[in-house]
């Protein structure tokens, strides 16, 4: 009962860092794309 409990714990601690990258680098990515939109719009 504890080593499942264990187990879920891992897996939901694994997915829910993978979640935090994916959004970290789609926010890097859209900002960077903003900026080098307002840079454009500029030139």
């Amino acid at each position: 009962m504890v080593n499942s409990f264990w187990n879920g714990f891992a897996v939901g601690a694994f997915l829910f860092s993978i979640v935090g990258a994916v959004t970290g680098t789609l926010i890097a990515a859209l900002c960077h794309i903003a900026a080098k939109g307002k840079s454009s719009n500029e030139f």
